[in-house]
């Protein structure tokens, strides 16, 4: 707990003192230090200086709230008058109860295990990026929302549930800047909307405490545009404050690219249309340029870290993931009569995914392109003030254009870059559609707060702020009761309890081979994770081996005895998490005393005169 206290301060004095010294709203405040954190972690972690990094920017909170306390214990009454804002107050509250609720879960999911937890557990043994001989399979994929999970297990020390926090946490500062222009006299309204912001991510079906990134990447490029929509229409401040979050869009995951190009465009024609606006009621005494000249920066800044990030991966020779250069030749071919089956099955799915298939819980992609439309023109419609109508509508224009260029480079990827099994089948498909749904709606959400409020009582409003309220916390009692797989939690314990005696009795440089007979790998990768940073076979052997044990079993290796010998030479251990009948017939005589160590799990590779053989390091269970 004096651990997550220190994170707490620290966070605090950045808030404190950029209320103080800042001109910006202080509901926007928590996403531009979530931002700005972990942009300086990750220019810290390219040049090697990760944990100077952390306690640099740890001690600078401290600082810099010190700084604020000083200044407003001079002027007190000056300090708290730019309170008025429910913002950060909330943001704190809800901070502390994500805390209570998150510090003690673990992972469940298969990614997790996989590759974001996994990144996560890594950046924090080695306090430094994953370097090329790491045990992590997907070195490419960028390192945003980890590095922000590093910055609070520098306070608390490493914990599963403290990643969950930090993950929540960038959530709840996006959530957070869209109460600008709320007080505390609005009553239910800054709930509504904290309580909207959840309700889409149970919607579109994501997990606020989840690692995965997507909706994270919704949030933070749904949140950018709010925040400038929701402050004056000529504030140049406002585009200062948000290109931290643009910056970090492409370094969450590589579609953020685009989410901040499209974000950044549509920041930069709100912007114009108003400052173009404040210039003619000014008879022409503002000065354009140095406005224009902040547009090209928000621009360019994405194409920066997404640069930078490249060129790591280019530096460390990895292969990318997903190939995303994809030949004009190519395309062509894939809608002409020239396509291959594969490439017009896939295409035919495609676009009957985009009527037929479910975004999460919600509708599919074109009935919700129709009420986000409708939503748009209806704010439009409410909206008198021409200039804020004029933004309404060019804003919602550039989202949809993002919205085609998204789709476009997501059937690209199903047609290139995905394998033939999960290609044709839309993998993820409702999953990576919701990024960008939950990110317009955030958007659409902000076209109706930004309008005037209405002259007398707004009958919906006043019926609508309560229920909004009541399904977000019929949703949350729910999750809260929902408890995970007793059988998934005790499979994780004693995976860790195996996991941790192998560390105990292995060298931090071992290579470890898993084995786990009839599994399709969710096992494996727990236990590779388990075992990290030592390199596992998971990054590309077999884990369950011998004869497939039905028709269409693509997780087990029809692998001979003799050449499973030849592959553990370049091993030095190997784990049996489960090994069966079918196992032990086509290996045993591979193990010293097989009948005796059945039982057992931990072998060191041994090489003798008579050949490789497998010893028994481990307790009899």
């Amino acid at each position: 707990m004096i651990g997550i206290t220190g994170f707490f301060l620290s966070f605090a004095g950045y808030t404190l003192f950029l209320i103080e010294f800042t001109p910006w709203a202080a509901a926007a405040i928590p996403l531009f230090i979530v931002s700005a954190l972990i942009l300086l972690l990750y220019i810290f972690s390219l040049a090697g200086l990760l944990i100077h990094g952390a306690y640099f920017l740890s001690g600078l909170g401290f600082a810099l709230g010190l700084t604020g306390l000083f200044r407003a214990g001079k002027h007190p009454k000056d300090y708290f008058a730019k309170f008025p804002e429910p913002g950060p107050a909330i943001f704190f509250i809800l901070a502390v109860i994500l805390w209570l609720l998150l510090s003690g879960t673990h992972y469940s999911s298969w990614d997790e295990f996989s590759h974001w937890g996994f990144i996560a557990k890594e950046i924090f043994l080695r306090n430094a990026l994953p370097p090329l001989e790491s045990a992590l399979r997907f070195k490419d994929y960028p390192p945003a929302t980890a590095l922000f999970q590093y910055y609070v297990v520098f306070f608390t020390g490493w914990s599963e549930g403290a990643t969950a926090f930090a993950q929540s946490l960038i959530l709840l500062s996006a959530a957070t800047a869209l109460l600008h222009g709320s007080s505390w006299k609005q009553g239910l309204k800054p709930a509504a909307i904290i309580s909207l912001s959840y309700l889409l991510l149970i919607l579109f079906n994501y997990k606020p405490q989840s690692l995965y990134v997507d909706h994270v990447l919704g949030f933070l490029f749904g949140a950018s545009i709010a925040s400038c929509l929701l402050s004056d229409t000529g504030d140049s401040w406002a585009i200062v404050r948000i290109i931290p979050t643009l910056l970090i869009l492409p370094i969450v995951k590589a579609a953020g690219l685009l989410l901040a190009l499209t974000a950044a465009v549509a920041i930069a024609t709100n912007h114009l249309i108003g400052l173009s606006a404040a210039t003619r009621r000014e008879n022409g005494k503002r000065q354009l340029w140095p406005s224009i000249a902040l547009c090209i920066v928000i621009l360019l800044s994405p194409l920066l870290t997404a640069k930078s990030w490249n060129q790591r991966v280019k530096e460390l020779g990895l292969a990318k993931t997903f190939e995303t250069k994809i030949a004009l030749t190519d395309i062509k071919k894939s809608f002409s009569a020239a396509a291959s089956k594969r490439d017009t099955t896939t295409i035919s799915i495609f676009k009957k995914a985009l009527i037929g298939n479910q975004v999460g819980r919600s509708l599919p992609p074109v009935f919700l392109i129709l009420i986000l439309a409708l939503a748009a023109f209806a704010a439009a419609g409410k909206e008198r003030r021409g200039t804020e109508n004029l933004q309404i509508r060019a804003v919602f224009l550039w989202i949809l254009a993002g919205f085609v260029v998204y789709a476009s480079g997501l059937l690209m990827l199903y047609l290139y870059s995905f394998s033939n099994y999960e290609g044709p089948r839309l993998a993820s498909f409702g999953r990576y559609m919701g990024v960008f749904f939950i990110g317009w709606s955030l958007v659409t959400a902000s076209f109706f707060l930004r309008l005037p409020p209405p002259a007398g009582p707004a009958r919906f409003m006043r019926y609508a702020k309560p229920l909004i309220i009541l399904a977000a916390a019929a949703a949350l009692a729910s999750a809260l009761f929902k408890k995970d797989s007793a059988e998934k939690a005790r499979l994780h314990k004693d995976i860790r309890e195996k996991a941790e005696y192998a560390l105990s009795k292995t060298p931090a440089d071992s290579r470890i081979y898993i084995v786990w007979q009839a599994s399709d790998g969710f096992e494996p990768q727990v236990m590779a994770y388990e075992l990290a940073p030592r390199i596992t076979s998971t990054r590309g052997g077999g884990w369950s081996l011998g004869k497939p044990y039905y028709p269409g079993d693509v997780w087990t290796t029809d692998v001979p005895a003799k050449d499973w010998q030849g592959i553990l030479k370049n091993y030095d251990f190997v784990m049996l998490g489960n090994a069966d009948k079918v196992f032990w017939e086509r290996f045993s005589r591979l193990f010293e005393n097989p009948e005796k160590v059945r039982d057992e799990y931990l072998f060191k590779v041994t090489i003798k005169n008579s050949g490789l053989k497998l010893r028994s390091v481990s307790p009899v269970l």
